[in-house]
């Protein structure tokens, strides 16, 4: 990463390579292990001992929890030319690189679709924070970007970077591949054969998304940040009740504690031998020495409930502080579980979805505008909507008796009835509905 922001500021542009610092950050929680926080030392009253943290892994669940809820399967994508579009997007394997892009966007703050053409055919890139270089911007709407990959790595790392450019009303693509050397020194490389060094287009081919949530970090930054940015320190706080409670267990196993003794048995023979299985580790053996009982068992009381509701409410404040309002989550018979229950239109966490599609929307219809020139060489004009996946919110059954009672009193026609209900667009309503009047039975009338 170093050695492409050096790179870029070879040629002239100024990039922020503090803000990569946070992003390295996020990576970690959103790995799961932290090794300043999960990794830590514990006297035991000779020495420090080495120790592990139990993890929920909450920066995870999560990015997977919004990825699910903004790009499942239930999305849909119509177009004009939809059978065009569902080639592309299937060669491209889009819905699921799709929801595992908006998955790493929440956890690192920043994704990108990126498209080029491979021979007669559109091929997208799904870019994440640390390959994406803001390069010019106006009111956090990133204009101009250098996107980067390793092609290669060993001990020199290859890298294809591709600068986008908007010049003028039409976009510039420059190729690049750049070689990093041992100390640190690069140097440009050849493209392959059938790379272009320039390729110009006439649409934007990349778009950007992040969590719609302002960047309180560097606020001057276009990047964005990761949706628990602000809630590390309830991730903190969630692992150290839950490591607290796997360790009330551990600790609070029964022992029983037996002099030595009573572990033989003398025979016949003269031999003694244990009476316990040595493997059992509920045994410890006592001194002879001590005026203590021959067997004794400990007694301790394991606290379930103080660290139930631990957990609960500081899951309650994460839920929040992610977006899914105080009762996204619930810690339930020993598991963290997401609430389920139907959304209100009303919620905080319906809200929150529908903030966040502001910023999907316009750059999933960007992708299909660029992904259908890159195929026919000509700017799209076809309409295009994107079906966000309202059943966690909207009753659909009161949805078509609502437009049905509209559709009998003349408020709605036919066309805005199977948009609401089916949800297709205009174009696709009035094709349905023309095919639907063919079919029926011509009239046939008898002169007499």
């Amino acid at each position: 990463m170093n050695v492409i922001i050096e790179y870029l500021r070879s040629l002239g542009y100024n990039i922020d390579s503090d803000y990569y610092g946070y992003i390295n950050t996020w990576r970690e929680w959103y790995a799961g292990k932290v090794k300043k926080f999960h990794s830590y030392k514990q006297y035991n009253g000779k020495k420090q001992v080495p120790r592990e943290r139990y993890t929920l892994g909450m920066a995870k669940k999560g990015c997977e929890d919004w990825a699910n809820k903004l790009m499942s399967e239930k999305v849909t994508i119509s177009t004009t030319d939809q059978n065009t579009l569902d080639e592309i997007l299937e060669r491209n394997n889009f819905w699921l690189n799709s929801n595992q892009l908006v998955e790493e966007t929440f956890a690192l703050g920043t994704g990108a679709f990126v498209e080029y053409k491979a021979g007669d055919q559109p091929v997208i890139d799904y870019v994440i924070a640390p390959m994406v270089f803001p390069l010019r911007w106006k009111k956090g709407e990133i204009l101009d970007c250098a996107f980067a990959s390793i092609i290669e790595s060993g001990e020199q790392k290859t890298f294809y970077i591709n600068i986008h450019k908007q010049v003028g009303s039409r976009f510039c693509v420059e190729n690049k591949i750049i070689i990093a050397n041992n100390d640190g020194t690069f140097q440009e490389g050849a493209l392959p054969k059938n790379v272009m060094p320039v390729v110009w287009n006439d649409v934007k081919t990349f778009q950007i998304i992040k969590p719609n949530i302002v960047n309180n970090i560097d606020m001057g930054n276009p990047m964005g940040m990761a949706i628990f940015a602000n809630a590390i320190d309830e991730m903190k706080t969630i692992d150290l009740i839950y490591d607290s409670y796997k360790n009330e267990f551990n600790l609070g196993k029964k022992r029983i504690f037996v002099k030595s003794g009573a572990l033989n048995v003398d025979l016949d023979n003269g031999d003694a031998v244990p009476v316990f299985d040595e493997n059992d580790i509920e045994f410890y053996a006592m001194p002879d020495e001590d005026g203590t009982e021959m067997i004794k068992e400990s007694k301790f009381d394991i606290r379930a409930e103080q660290h139930d509701t631990g957990l609960q409410t500081n899951l309650n404040l994460y839920g929040k502080k992610i977006g899914f309002g105080d009762n996204g989550y619930k810690w339930e018979k020993g598991q963290v579980k997401t609430a389920t229950e139907t959304i209100s239109d009303n919620s905080e966490m319906f809200r929150n979805i529908q903030k966040h599609e502001v910023i999907l929307e316009p750059a999933l219809i960007g992708m299909v505008e660029a992904v259908m020139y890159l195929k026919t060489g000509k700017v799209y004009t076809g309409d295009t909507t994107i079906n966000f996946d309202d059943s966690i919110i909207e009753d659909m059954a009161e949805v078509k008796r609502q437009a049905m009672i509209e559709y009998n009193a003349g408020i709605i026609d036919k066309v805005e009835y199977y948009v609401r209900v089916y949800k297709i667009t205009e174009d696709e309503a009035v094709k349905k509905i023309e095919l639907m009047e063919s079919r029926k039975p011509k009239e046939v009338t008898y002169e007499v």
